[in-house]
C-alpha cells in the first residue's frame, strides 16, 4: 500500500464530473435522462458553499484507491 500526495483538490467542476462519470448510468435508469443535467448543476451550485472548496488548502480527504485481480485470470 502507497500513500500518495497529489498536493491538489479536484476543483468543483473536477469533482462533479468524477461523480458524473461515476453514477449518471445509475441516476439516468432510476429518474429519467431529463434531469441529469439539472441534477448535476444543482450539485456544483451546492459545493460552492463548502469550505473545502473555498480554501483547499484545509482539505484533509483522504481517497482510497483498489485495484483488485481475479485469481483465476
Amino acid at each position: 500500500m502507497e500513500i500518495l500526495k497529489s498536493g491538489r483538490l479536484l476543483d468543483i467542476d473536477g469533482y462533479v464530473a468524477c461523480l458524473r462519470a461515476a453514477h449518471q448510468n445509475m441516476f439516468t435508469h432510476k429518474f429519467g435522462a431529463e434531469t441529469i443535467d439539472e441534477t448535476f448543476d444543482l450539485l456544483k451550485k451546492k459545493l460552492r458553499t463548502f469550505p473545502v472548496f473555498a480554501n483547499p488548502s484545509n482539505d484533509r480527504s483522504v481517497v482510497v484507491v483498489a485495484i483488485l485481480k481475479h485469481n483465476n485470470v
